[in-house]
């Protein structure tokens, strides 16, 4: 009877499975993630010499037993990237356990940056979410990786301010703005407010220190810009070094004896600090055990540290 019909027709379908593939394959959870960019960390290449980055991705993300199995390779590649990228900015030091308690006299380098850190975290109570620490470097070059920040302190050391532009000194140098910039290869190395930055520099005039009778307390404001003249470029005016003088306190290390000067517009007498007894160390003995600690390469303090 149902051929005698018009237009009939028969459709047989059949159901079964679908068989799991690579493309719907279950969500990792976040510990699975966690060991696979782990192990990118721990196993992956370095450098992209000989293609070697791009091949380690490949053939991990098609390894069956490989925890990056099913990974985009495209991800892989840039988590190899960014490592690559990462080694040649400065890294956070968050393992320095020389304190005030261990200064004979002023310190402005690592140890201040420490307190500075562990003051605004306390502070501000942010203790969950920042540890103490600070990045040191010697060209702001190293410091355009990540963006400065209010809790760690960024260090220029052994560095040559003279051959830095004024510009970038200035910017450098002012932390009152709510950001800043100096421009670097590519890209550009970003600073915020109230971020401590410390500027370190070898470059100094001896001689202008040398008719100061040795007990004085302080200098004419004259004397002081000829001792830190060769800290700034060939070429920067008496302008350009005010606009340093206005945006940082500066602390001038001498032969005979220290010079603090605030930060500011002021053309007074800038302080004199004579050294004490002759003694132009400013690290305890105590400290100097836990420097020569830190020389071997032990960050740990020592076990009477906290006493």
């Amino acid at each position: 009877m149902l051929k005698k019909m018009s237009h009939w027709f028969a459709h047989y379908t059949q159901l079964t499975p679908k068989v799991p593939t690579k493309d719907n394959k279950p969500k990792q959870d976040k510990s699975d993630l966690r060991v696979g960019f782990d192990y990118i960390r721990a196993q992956g290449p370095k450098t992209n010499v000989n293609n070697q980055q791009t091949e380690w991705a490949e053939i991990e993300t098609h390894r069956s037993d490989s925890p990056l199995y099913g990974w985009s390779a495209g991800l892989v590649k840039e988590c190899l990237r960014s490592l690559s990228t990462g080694n040649v900015y400065a890294k956070p030091d968050h393992k320095f356990p020389l304190t005030l308690h261990d200064i004979a006299g002023w310190f402005l380098d690592e140890a201040i940056a420490m307190c500075f850190s562990e003051y605004l975290i306390l502070k501000d109570g942010v203790e969950s979410e920042y540890s103490p620490g600070f990045r040191i470097c010697s060209s702001l070059d190293q410091l355009r990786g990540e963006s400065g920040l209010k809790y760690r302190p960024d260090i220029l050391d052994d560095g040559d301010s003279s051959s830095i532009p004024v510009t970038k000194l200035k910017s450098f140098l002012d932390s009152s703005l709510v950001e800043t910039h100096t421009v670097e290869r590519w890209t550009a190395a970003r600073f915020v407010k109230g971020q401590l930055r410390i500027l370190c520099d070898n470059k100094v005039d001896e001689d202008a220190e040398k008719d100061t009778p040795e007990h004085a307390m302080s200098v004419k404001f004259q004397t002081f810009m000829e001792m830190t003249a060769p800290a700034f470029p060939e070429k920067a005016s008496s302008q350009d070094k005010m606009a340093c003088y206005k945006r940082a306190h500066w602390i001038v290390n001498m032969p005979g004896a220290i010079y603090l000067r605030p930060a500011g517009t002021s053309k007074d007498d800038v302080r004199r600090i004579p050294y004490i007894g002759g003694v132009t160390d400013f690290i305890s003995p105590e400290g100097h055990e836990i420097l020569g600690r830190l020389y071997d390469g032990i960050t740990e303090p020592p076990e009477n540290w906290a006493t």
